[in-house]
């Protein structure tokens, strides 16, 4: 959904929003087979794995933008989004060879969430027969990686193991700015830019 409102005859401010969902559940089934060296199977395995999984995301908008004349702008945006996904994958193991061998079963679950903000500001005017802009923008996207596991028997309640229970985060914050000049000189044009960007990340892994 979106919308604009005209603040006044030079003045006018949009906006927009939008989400969106998918869920599904899949079902695997996987044969493992083991062979010595002269090619006799040593050891198999087969697994089914019920699986679940969601994606779920928004996004949202707003931009400022004033005419002060012809070629003559101010701009100021700024745009969020979000992502969620979250999967859950339960497998059943049970084991063909060495016979007697008892089944199992172990979970794993993911959640991962994406973020981003962004602000932008961007200006321009006619200057000395040219055209003069200016801009900045400013990125924070942060993420998050939720990874806990864990095993139980075959069919029953799996108990999720602490010590495999881990936590990414990842950080972008990213800085930019940017100058440029245009004028025609004739048949010839003029064109000057000067651009600069700072781009830091940081990353960090924890096992809860």
């Amino acid at each position: 959904a979106g919308a604009d409102y005209d603040w006044d005859s030079r003045t006018r401010i949009s906006g927009s929003a939008s989400y969106y969902t998918s869920q599904y559940r899949s079902l695997y089934a996987d044969q493992f087979v083991q062979d010595d060296a002269s090619g006799d199977p040593v050891s198999g395995l087969d697994r089914t794995a019920p699986e679940r999984y969601s994606n779920n995301g928004a996004d949202a908008s707003l931009t400022w933008r004033r005419t002060y004349g012809e070629g003559h702008d101010l701009t100021l945006d700024a745009d969020f989004s979000e992502t969620e996904l979250h999967d859950n994958r339960t497998d059943v193991l049970t084991p063909t060879l060495p016979f007697g061998e008892a089944a199992s079963g172990q979970q794993v679950i993911w959640t991962n969430l994406f973020e981003r903000a962004r602000f932008t500001a961007d200006y321009e005017r006619p200057l000395s027969g040219g055209q003069l802009k200016l801009g900045y923008g400013l990125e924070y996207a942060p993420s998050r990686i939720d990874q806990a596991a864990g095993t139980g028997a075959a069919g029953g309640p799996i108990t999720l193991d602490p010590s495999q229970h881990d936590v990414f985060l990842d950080t972008e914050i990213d800085n930019e700015a940017y100058a440029s000049y245009e004028r025609p000189f004739g048949k010839l044009t003029l064109l000057a830019g000067l651009r600069a960007e700072d781009a830091h990340f940081d990353l960090n892994q924890q096992s809860l």
